[in-house]
Parts: C-alpha cells; sequence; structure tokens
C-alpha cells in the first residue's frame, strides 16, 4: 500500500491547525493562571481571616463588639471556603494547564513532522488522522472555554453540555 504524500492542500491544513493550537494554548494558559491567582487569593483570604479573629478575640475586651467582629469574619471565611469547593479553581487551572501542554505537543508535532527529510516523515493520512483525534478529544473532553477571539484567528468552541 502506497503512502499518502504531502500535497499543498495536507500542508495548509496542518498549518491552519498549528496557528489554531498556538492560539488555544495561549487562552488555556491564561485561563490556568487566572484560576490559580483565584485559588490563592480565596485560600489566602480563608486562611488569614481565622488568625486575624484569634487575636482580635483577645484584644477586644467589648463582649457585643467581639461577637460581631467574630460573626462577621467567619460568615467570609465561610463564603469563601464555599467558593472554594463549588468554583473548584485549582482543579480548573490544572485543567486549563493540561489542555495547553496537549496543544503544545500538537504544535510539536507538526513541527517535528515537517523538519524532517520526505523519506522520514509520518505518512500524510496518519499525520492527519492522528492530529484530527487530538484536536477532537481535546474539544470535547478539554476544559470548556467560551466562544474567543484572539488576534485574527476566531475560534467557535464546541461546549460541553
Amino acid at each position: 500500500m502506497k503512502e499518502e504524500e504531502y500535497t499543498e492542500e495536507i500542508i495548509n491544513l496542518l498549518e491552519r491547525w498549528k496557528e489554531e493550537s498556538v492560539e488555544l494554548k495561549v487562552i488555556h494558559e491564561r485561563l490556568s493562571n487566572t484560576n490559580y491567582k483565584k485559588h490563592i487569593i480565596y485560600g489566602s483570604i480563608a486562611l488569614i481571616i481565622p488568625i486575624i479573629l484569634t487575636f482580635t478575640s483577645q484584644v477586644v475586651l467589648d463582649q457585643d463588639l467581639n461577637r460581631y467582629i467574630s460573626g462577621s469574619g467567619f460568615l467570609v471565611v465561610g463564603v469563601t471556603n464555599a467558593m472554594l469547593s463549588f468554583l473548584n479553581f485549582k482543579s480548573k487551572s490544572l485543567s486549563h494547564e493540561f489542555a495547553s501542554l496537549s496543544h503544545n505537543t500538537i504544535i510539536d508535532s507538526i513541527d517535528s513532522n515537517f523538519s524532517r527529510q520526505d523519506k522520514y516523515k509520518i505518512p500524510a493520512d496518519v499525520m492527519i488522522a492522528q492530529t484530527k483525534n487530538e484536536i477532537k478529544n481535546l474539544k470535547l473532553y478539554g476544559p470548556r472555554i467560551a466562544n474567543t477571539c484572539l488576534s485574527d484567528i476566531c475560534f467557535n468552541i464546541v461546549v460541553k453540555k
């Protein structure tokens, strides 16, 4: 069986997929960093407020004022912990980081194949099938991204329901 040759159309398709992966990699990196920062901020609040409340309960002698301060502080800590639990920023951060790394793998795979001599290249049909499956799996099972536009390329990503 003869291997499929790289035509101009196939090269352009792989280049387009590579450009899309570069853009999506940047989006996932940004979302990963944003979610990680949110995790650190809310986690710090949930950690620091009880420490502050411990000291204020010893310093403030007025029991009524102390009750309001403690109640308010524990309310803020409760809301913060609920946000950490339900919004799960850490998990979202890791998920987007994995998607970014996966897009980087697609980019490296295309680049390394194009840099090889013709006799060592992966056959075109195999390369298309592998790349298409990787992209499809990322869109189906990767973290959700809303409709996003960066630079000149716009993506309408199918979101999981």
